[in-house]
């Protein structure tokens, strides 16, 4: 079976210049589908659960809030949302789902025709009117909208829940670990996204420098790992270590801000305990 990831943090009618909400998008996708033996899981952050435009799915839905975690409300913590819907997936393979999206009635039989061959979609994802023409191709890096097996993704400690607060590469990261552990995965334009325009997520005032995050992380077999003594010691500098040229921000110097003391208290604490959110 098919387990379908949908998370978000943003309010019901986010969409810029359209009226329908963020539901109303998903019903209408899920609706169309050529296959239809799938559940759908979905974390909403803040939103009235349950939905009434997904009542048609009966108990093939169900509706989570994040696990519990020590993060302020809109801090943007994408992996806590995939991970708590990870733990509640039935199915064998998971398709993971950003808000404010639309797809073609043949998206869900793709990515199970390709996991029927050990391939898990890496599907184009774009704004509307975008006709991605690549051939399909592996693929080592993928977004957050990608299907991956239930118990390898398990097996290697989920989505990294230690990029919360930082904006970018948690997906990166995924992909790269599972790929290391023998997953492949298939970015085939067929299995396209249509990503909506939407307004700005709100702003948490947590933040940490997500290049260095990924410094770090990259490579490791297993996410949610306590840190270390000597990682920490990066973050409590007095400037980034990587403000020195081998920054991946534009011009080679960290754009973002130090961690302020209730980030480094999370790092102190929570982050620095035996975690594993299964």
């Amino acid at each position: 079976m098919l387990t379908v990831s949908y998370i978000t943090n943003r309010s019901t009618h986010p969409l810029t210049n359209n009226p329908r909400g963020q539901y109303d998008l998903l019903a209408e996708s899920l609706r169309a589908q050529t296959l239809q033996s799938f559940e759908l899981v979905c974390v909403d952050e803040h939103n009235p659960i349950p939905r009434p435009e997904l009542t048609w799915l009966g108990d093939r839905v169900r509706y989570l809030r994040p696990h519990l975690n020590p993060w302020p409300p809109n801090t943007f913590s994408p992996s806590i949302a995939r991970n708590t819907a990870l733990l509640a997936a039935r199915g064998d393979v998971v398709f993971g789902l950003d808000d404010c999206v639309t797809f073609g009635p043949g998206l869900l039989a793709l990515v199970m025709s390709y996991a029927a061959r050990g391939l898990y979609l890496a599907p184009t994802y774009g704004p509307p009117g975008y006709l991605p023409v690549d051939a399909p191709k592996l693929q080592t890096q993928c977004g957050g909208i990608v299907a991956y097996p239930r118990a390898l993704a398990i097996q290697c400690g989920g989505w990294e829940e230690r990029y919360s607060g930082s904006c970018a590469y948690e997906d990166w990261e995924f992909s790269e670990r599972l790929g290391r552990s023998g997953c492949k995965f298939i970015f085939d334009p067929a299995g396209h996204v249509t990503l909506h325009q939407h307004v700005s997520r709100a702003k948490g005032g947590a933040t940490r420098c997500c290049y260095l995050l990924h410094h770090l992380l990259n490579g490791q077999p297993v996410a949610n790992a306590p840190w270390t003594p000597e990682q920490l010691a990066h973050f409590e500098a007095p400037k980034c270590p990587l403000d020195d040229g081998r920054c991946l921000a534009g011009g080679g110097k960290c754009k973002t801000p130090l961690p302020t003391p209730d980030v480094l208290a999370i790092m102190r604490g929570h982050e620095s305990q035996p975690f594993s959110p299964f």
